[in-house]
């Protein structure tokens, strides 16, 4: 009232005077003291509990998830965050600064932890700078090759986690064709959805706006839309898809792409699977085989088992424009071929009967 501090007088209100010091053995005790501390405003323990709108279990967690703490979780952190959008180059650049200024514990177990994200470097090499290419003639002349399937679909979720954007899941509906009410009751939903037969989309298809897919069916030939077909995703609808055609004659056009039912023309399963789905994958990374007949400016070869068909090599090194743009990444895993210096070399496979 009279605009000067009075000081608050004993037996008013409850006061606290001051925080009496704790013994670091009484973990939770000390670990209280340093949230009452550092955390203004609370109202309550489970509010002193709380960070990044998460209640923890203990003091303890809390003050770590705070930073409070030094130890190697806060490196933990930093190096999880960095692998969710950084490029490899600055992820070893990160653990290196860790090591040189901080210290920590554990340095060689931070580094088992994250040595996949430091040596993505065939993605990094090809799409390190994805996240300002989206929709860019400079993202569709660029692919990186594989000699499987699992490997190309790998190598495609980690690239579209690069991307900006949000995601959108279509998931399919898997009914199957048969007359034995037998077999319908011996195969649970959960088995169809795993399926993948060769030449079908999967139960779950991710994609964000910018990414590059490719057809898997001929759809309509007379407009571009061709089995192999390469699209870059303009607009993600409930129902249908709106994509731009990159390569053929139909090129800059755009489709609108719906789900269609759609069965394998082969399976050694004992009755049909009709699922209904959009007749695309993600195409950043597609198999060698699927890129016969085009070229980039820039390829990724990624050789995480030998080829094993004859000239398959050959064929993938040729999608490269010019040999400035060409990459190959030969993963040492027992089965690549190796030479007296124990270096690691990719096999060619070559039929000799067709040469005789």
């Amino acid at each position: 009232q009279n605009s000067r501090w009075v000081l608050r007088q004993r037996g008013e209100e409850k006061v606290i005077t001051r925080l009496y010091a704790v013994n670091p053995e009484e973990k939770e005790r000390f670990y209280l003291r340093m949230l009452l501390l550092n955390v203004r405003g609370a109202t309550s323990f489970d509010d002193l509990r709380s960070a990044n709108n998460v209640v923890c279990g203990t003091f303890e967690e809390a003050a770590r998830a705070r930073n409070l703490l030094q130890d190697d979780s806060e490196w933990k952190n930093v190096l999880s965050e960095a692998a969710m959008t950084e490029t490899s180059d600055h992820i070893r650049k990160l653990l290196a600064y860790i090591c040189v200024f901080n210290r920590p514990h554990d340095a060689l177990g931070l580094f088992s932890d994250y040595v996949d994200d430091m040596c993505d470097d065939i993605v990094n090499e090809i799409y390190g700078d994805v996240a300002n290419m989206a929709g860019s003639e400079d993202l569709t002349n660029r692919t990186i090759l594989t000699t499987n399937n699992d490997v190309a679909k790998e190598i495609n979720d980690r690239v579209l986690d690069l991307m900006i954007g949000n995601e959108v899941t279509y998931t399919s509906a898997d009914p199957i064709v048969t007359e034995d009410n037998d077999v319908v009751a011996n195969y649970p939903l959960e088995f169809l959805n795993k399926q993948q037969p060769s030449g079908m989309p999967p139960h779950k298809l991710v994609l964000k706006r910018g990414a590059l897919i490719m057809l898997l069916r001929n759809l309509d030939p007379a407009n571009g839309l061709l089995n192999g077909t390469r699209l870059v995703v303009d607009e993600l609808h409930s129902n249908f898809i709106i994509a731009t055609i990159v390569t053929g004659s139909r090129r800059s056009s755009k489709a609108v792409i719906p789900r269609i039912d759609m069965a394998p023309s082969e399976t050694q399963l004992p009755f049909i699977l009709k699922r209904r789905q959009f007749l695309a994958l993600l195409s950043f990374a597609m198999t060698i085989h699927r890129s016969q007949g085009q070229s980039f400016d820039k390829v990724g070869v990624y050789l995480h088992s030998p080829v094993f068909v004859h000239s398959q090599l050959y064929v993938a090194l040729l999608r490269a424009c010019h040999a400035n743009g060409l990459r190959v990444y030969v993963a040492d895993n027992g089965d690549q071929g190796k030479h007296e210096d124990s270096k690691v070399y990719a096999r060619n496979v070559v039929y000799n009967e067709p040469l005789e």
